[in-house]
């Protein structure tokens, strides 16, 4: 009896010191962009007993597991473009030792030609940083994803239009649309980490909504005809003051936009190369505005391509 109650005691004691602890301060682990220092958000870390953080909009992980704490830890990476070297058995990863309150960083190489800027809707997009104390006045919208973006202007707003949207409260989340305002340049600068504000339409609860479907179905005009074609002057398709099309016939090399301004390009015919990357008929590709490799070459003859651009 004496023994049991002297167990009961211990336990008791132990319980007690263990909720007089203070919280765990996570381990501030970083991956950036090796040569810009450029945070990188989406990139999974994995431990070898497979448990898996992604980094935020800031490219941070926050590093809590108290079982690793101290410990030296192999974090296998996943960046989907961006990457570490393979080891001798084709690993790719990291090897860390993390400590509570402690400040990692590491480097990855990217292998696409577009620089990942970050996620714009959605939950947790500074959620890792929020746990070490950073990005604390920045609260997400009440939506956890959306799908199927469309964009237009209208009354000097941009309007941002999303299909299916899922929220907390229940699986089913929106189905039928919801929808968000900007101003027509949201974003000023096109460097991480980005803070995009959406200003939503909400009920009267302050939640994102569906759209007001019958209402919209009844301002189309349903025998409106179709607009007249557009005609193209030389290789000008289209252009507006936010954007231009052209449609480019390529006999020999050309730059494809002057060192600053960026380009979206789509093989019509033919074969293309840029940056010594071969595409074909029906690909798209970036050509970034930081690119220092501005030409592109036809493959063979009769190539064209479209070329989408903001004019200058």
């Amino acid at each position: 009896m004496k023994l049991v109650l002297a167990l009961v005691l211990v336990l008791a004691l132990d319980s007690a010191r263990v909720r007089g602890q203070a919280p765990l301060v996570p381990c501030r682990i970083q991956v950036v962009e090796k040569g810009t220092g450029w945070p990188v958000p989406l990139v999974e870390l994995r431990t070898t007993h497979q448990v898996r953080f992604f980094t935020d909009n800031n490219g941070v992980v926050a590093f809590d597991l108290l079982e690793l704490m101290g410990k030296e830890t192999w974090f296998e990476v996943n960046g989907n473009g961006y990457e570490l070297p393979k080891d001798g058995f084709g690993n790719r990863g990291v090897r860390l030792v993390p400590e509570p309150g402690k400040r990692l960083r590491f480097e990855v190489t990217r292998t696409i030609l577009a620089q990942r800027l970050g996620r714009i809707t959605g939950s947790g997009l500074f959620a890792e940083s929020q746990k070490v104390g950073e990005d604390l006045d920045w609260k997400d919208a009440d939506v956890l994803g959306c799908d199927s973006i469309q964009n237009a202007i209208h009354a000097g707003r941009l309007f941002w239009l999303w299909g299916d949207t899922t929220l907390a409260r229940y699986p089913l989340g929106v189905f039928d649309s919801t929808s968000a305002t900007t101003s027509l340049r949201p974003i000023a600068d096109f460097k991480p980490p980005i803070h995009l504000k959406l200003d939503y339409f909400v009920d009267d609860k302050g939640k994102p909504r569906q759209l007001h479907i019958e209402q919209a179905l009844q301002c189309i005009d349903f025998n409106d005809v179709a607009p007249e074609p557009i005609k193209p002057s030389g290789e000008l398709l289209v252009r507006h003051e936010l954007f231009e099309v052209q449609k480019w016939s390529l006999d020999v090399q050309r730059a494809i936009a002057p060192l600053g301004q960026f380009a979206i390009v789509l093989c019509l015919t033919g074969a293309l190369r840029c940056a010594g990357v071969d595409f074909t008929p029906g690909e798209f590709f970036l050509v970034p505005a930081s690119l220092q490799e501005r030409m592109i070459y036809p493959r063979g003859g009769g190539a064209s391509l479209l070329r989408v651009t903001i004019p200058m």
